[in-house]
């Protein structure tokens, strides 16, 4: 099939991205050995296991060990390290293809030692040591720990799998095997599974079944945590589960609940050793009205391990528009609308990073790729446990570059997805936009960059149609071609289903082999797909082709509503689906990814499935669904983007200005300071998408001041593209965030923990977006260790301090580390903002040393896989001996179509007193009235900056310039800032 040649293609460029300089080390160890058997290592020994805390020298000059080793049933393979793979397999016949989460592990072999002393292997690298009971089948809390050192000591944790159920530790409603109706939900609270609780036991037959892995022999501790709920047709009946051990089957009484109230039952079971099935049930209808959490199975007496680390940090959510979320927010009577809070907390699934420092990622259920370039799910009779054992510590950063390795890096989008989206839930017409929408831009000299049209563009139904309305669009191709004069990329909502009285239907079942399944969709009789079929899959696509051909450049995958299935085993839905999006875009030449949402769907889109989110950062951009327009959502998504950095997904898209809710001239509506800061939230943010419902909800539409000021932050947005395009790079090249979590670089501070909304929007620079109402903010915020200066202000800060800033409308709480550079250019007013670094504000923060690589490439197209990119560094240092500040950007390296000969530099130089003098290149210049075109430099004492206009420069040569005898102006004190009254927005 072709699209399982373009899905082969894809693979192999996840296998091989620009990031990943794959050293194909793996080396697979021999025929089966036997239980106590061990092949493979760099030694193996009869002597005492090695001790984490004495020093071992690994590099002992012996060549680098494979990365298998095998004992017995267990297979160990050393990807790096900080990870470790564990597989067991009775049958011996273990799995090598890539899975869907796993497409890389042939990395570089680090150097490590096996030694086996007394029944145990033992496997050490540098940074961990784990250790395995040969011969006692799965692995298991009992049999498998691993040490490693943690905040200056050292500690050994026995880790549990999340989606398997061993003997020993608590097991997940996820991992269990559903019958009889019985199903996941999340209605109900306070259970521990991520997944949800087993609920629906509305039948006999209804029930549960674990498969209890590496049980010995004899009794057991069984203990179930439940929840019940009244018996509404037979009250006063007691609550009873029915209770089966490999087919001995007993009944259980339980002590009833309150609602959303969580209990334990405990009761001895007989076990044999090995593989157990333990099943839970509704034994009789009078006896049933209970909701199962999880279970566990373990020596009496015996404390059980949890199914994961305790310390989350960050994790994803599906959308705000779920059926958990689709809530009107609760308010206080009589309370002002912009009070309100949403009624329900958003689903928060746990990501890879961990305080415990450590996370076991479990693949046993993913499905694997075959020859052919397609999936399918495991073979039975292979492996019943793989997972992947990252063990870092504090090295939350190390972490992300390996998942990245493993999982394959994040795409890096076009430059125009970085500027400023615009997207509404209107029938706009292409006459709506050229005459009236696009001129509001222009005349307000706000860059547009990305129009996204909602469902109603489509024909003959506004929901599911693929044709264009003729009466909204009657030229589209004249249409498309318009915005692309223009430079603006159009990107199309659609939904997965095809109204059955659409033109394309018949076609589309034709390709599908007549194999789609009827459905029933908002506008009446519907088809709908299985993306798991590749003849579905193709018979999809062929539905947008004729649409990509007239110019539409990328798809926004609503993916909320409709009956469409992925329904092959091992397969999380969404990130499948991205992914052959991704694909089809690759296929045509272009930059592969899709706006839409992570994590699952199907029938329940809040079912969190074994393959996880693992994947999901290869191919979308999160589309975080439709959000209200409340302080709380706000703060929710300010958290949001740091938070799925710990998945690896850099690009999370808001909706920024809130999407639900009245419009700005009705009562009720978002007020303007809640939108003013929702603004400036997506002006530091990886995209900045305008999105609403039914109202345009932009600048132009609220009262001055707000007016005004959300203008100059979008156009903000459109200088920044330099820098942000910059970090979107650094995140394709190295799985590290563009909104960083302040952990990753202080994981040694208490405060670094504690401050959700906060993030690092690259290396150097500190945002702390404004989520309280009022015309001045008191926002408290929380400054790392160092030296820290006002992007609008240059007042100070030194850390470590929590300091509370009070921030007017015009201002929010942006801070660049002393030596930070924050590259950046003005945009064409109302037009394209990706027309390349022509002319550069480059803007420094004095009193430290630092450097910074700008990125730049032709903007769009593959080219800069094949090396079509430029690399410019720079750097800035400061020698308090002399009060001096050196900031020097070297020669691009690298080039690429359409590159600019020479770039026109300002330099800013901030927290500086008035300097002596200023040379650029060795030469004196003069200090003047600066204009940008003749060299010369300007202090300005309101702000403490030094202005230095070095004028045209070519891109093979470079500039250096030298402030002499200018110290940084210091705060008052250690830990306040202190703040000139000058104007705020650049």
């Amino acid at each position: 099939m072709a699209h399982e040649a373009r899905v082969r293609r894809r693979l192999a460029a996840l296998r091989a991205g620009a990031a990943l300089l794959v050293v194909v080390a793996s080396v697979l160890a021999g025929p089966a050995a036997g239980a106590g058997a061990v092949t493979g290592g760099a030694a193996t020994t009869d002597s005492a296991p090695v001790d984490l805390a004495t020093p071992v020298d690994l590099a002992d000059g012996r060549a680098r060990p494979p990365a298998i080793v095998r004992a017995g049933d267990a297979r160990f393979e050393v990807l790096s390290p900080l990870l470790i793979r564990l597989e067991y397999s009775p049958s011996g016949r273990f799995e090598d293809r890539p899975s869907v989460n796993a497409v890389d592990r042939d990395l570089p072999v680090p150097r490590y030692r096996t030694t086996v002393s007394r029944g145990w292997i033992t496997i050490r690298t540098r940074r961990a040591l784990l250790r395995y009971r040969l011969g006692s089948g799965p692995f298991t809390p009992d049999n498998t720990t691993v040490r490693f050192t943690q905040e200056g000591g050292t500690d050994t944790v026995r880790p549990a799998w999340e989606w398997e159920c061993t003997f020993g530790q608590v097991c997940q409603s996820g991992s269990a095997t559903l019958t009889g109706g019985a199903a996941l939900g999340q209605g109900s609270s306070g259970y521990l599974s991520t997944a949800g609780a087993i609920g629906n036991l509305l039948s006999v037959g209804a029930g549960a079944t674990w498969s209890v892995l590496g049980a010995p022999a004899g009794p057991a501790d069984l203990v179930l945590r439940y929840s019940t709920y009244p018996l509404a047709f037979h009250p006063g009946a007691p609550h009873t589960l029915q209770l089966s051990v490999d087919g001995h089957t007993t009944t259980i009484g339980l002590v009833p609940t309150a609602l959303n109230q969580w209990a334990d039952v405990t009761t001895t079971v007989a076990l044999h050793s090995g593989t157990n099935q333990v099943g839970i049930g509704c034994g009789s209808v009078e006896g049933c009205g209970t909701n199962v959490d999880t279970l566990s199975v373990a020596a009496a007496g015996t404390p059980v391990v949890g199914f994961g680390p305790t310390g989350p940090l960050g994790g994803w959510i599906r959308g705000f528009d779920t059926d958990t979320y689709n809530e009107t927010p609760t308010c206080t009577p009589g309370a002002a609308p912009d009070t309100c809070t949403a009624g329900i907390e958003p689903l928060h699934t746990d990501g890879l990073l961990d305080r415990a420092g450590w996370r076991l990622l479990d693949d046993t259920d993913s499905a694997v790729w075959t020859g052919r370039g397609w999936v399918h799910p495991r073979t039975s009779g292979g492996d019943i446990e793989d997972g992947y054992l990252f063990v870092y510590g504090h090295d939350y950063t190390g972490a992300l570059r390996t998942l990245a390795a493993l999982t394959g890096p994040a795409p890096l989008p076009p430059r125009d997805v970085f500027g400023v989206w615009y997207s509404d839930y209107t029938p706009y017409s292409a006459a709506d936009i050229e005459d009236t929408v696009y001129p509001a831009f222009t005349a307000n000299h706000v860059p547009l960059d990305t129009l996204s049209l909602d469902t109603d563009w489509k024909a003959p139904d506004d929901w599911n149609g693929w044709e264009w309305n003729p009466t909204l669009f009657p030229d589209p191709g004249s249409f498309l071609g318009w915005a692309r004069h223009r430079g603006i990329d159009v990107t199309l909502n659609i939904h997965s289903s095809i109204d059955d009285n659409d033109p394309a239907q018949a076609a589309a079942e034709r390709i599908a082999g007549h194999t789609l399944a009827p459905s029933s969709c908002p506008a009446g009789p519907c088809t709908v797909w299985d993306w798991s079929s590749v003849p579905q899959a193709e018979s999809n696509f062929s539905l947008q082709q004729p649409l990509e051909r007239q110019g539409v450049a990328f798809w926004w995958l609503d993916w909320c509503c409709d009956a469409s299935v992925v329904s092959m085993p091992g397969l999380t839905p969404d990130a499948w689906i991205d992914h052959l999006y991704a694909q089809e875009m690759d296929d045509r030449g272009q930059r592969g990814f899709v706006l839409a949402r992570i994590g699952s769907s199907n029938a329940d889109p809040e079912q969190v499935y074994p393959a996880g989110p693992w994947s999901d950062h290869t191919s979308a951009i999160a589309f975080t669904g439709d959000a209200w327009g409340t302080w709380n959502t706000l703060a929710t998504e300010a958290a949001l983007a740091p938070d799925e950095a710990t998945i690896g997904e850099p690009y999370v898209s808001d909706d920024i200005g809130s999407f639900l809710g009245p419009p700005p001239t009705m009562a009720g509506a978002d007020p303007p300071d809640l939108y003013d800061r929702w603004v400036q939230l997506g002006t530091f943010q990886p995209v900045l998408r305008l999105h609403s419902d039914d109202e345009d909800r932009l600048p132009w539409q609220f009262p001055q001041p707000v007016q005004g000021i959300t203008e100059a932050f979008l156009r903000l947005r459109g200088s920044l593209l330099p820098y942000t395009y910059t970090l979107a790079d650094d995140a394709h090249q190295t799985g590290l965030p563009m909104t960083r979590p302040l952990y990753l670089d202080d994981p040694g501070q208490a405060g670094a923990y504690t401050h959700p909304t906060e993030y690092l929007y690259g290396p150097d620079m500190l945002v702390a977006p404004v989520t309280t109402p009022g015309t001045v903010a008191d926002t408290t915020v929380w400054f790392p260790p160092g030296r820290w200066v006002d992007y609008f202000t240059g007042g100070t800060v030194t850390g470590p301090a929590t300091v509370t800033l009070a921030e007017p409308l015009d201002r929010m709480p942006i801070f660049v580390r002393a030596g930070g550079i924050v590259p950046e250019e003005q945009p064409t007013a109302g037009g394209p903002a990706d027309s390349g670094p022509g002319a550069l504000d480059v803007h420094v923060y004095g009193g430290g040393d630092s450097t910074f690589t700008l990125y730049d490439d032709a903007g769009t197209g593959t080219g800069f896989r094949r090396g079509q990119r430029t690399e410019t560094p720079m750097a800035t240092s400061y020698r308090g001996a002399t009060d001096r500040t050196l900031v020097t950007v070297g020669a691009a390296r690298g080039h690429y179509p359409g590159e600019p000969t020479r770039t026109t530099y300002r330099f800013d130089i901030v927290d500086l007193a008035r300097p002596a003098g200023v040379e650029r290149n060795g030469h004196p210049l003069p200090e003047q009235t600066t204009n940008g075109s003749v060299p010369g430099w300007s202090y300005d004492p309101g702000s403490s900056t030094v202005t230095v206009d070095a004028g045209a420069v070519p891109a093979d040569r470079g500039v250096t310039i030298l402030v002499a005898g200018a110290a940084p102006v210091q705060p008052a004190e250690p830990g306040v800032t202190a703040v000139p009254a000058v104007p705020s927005v650049p």
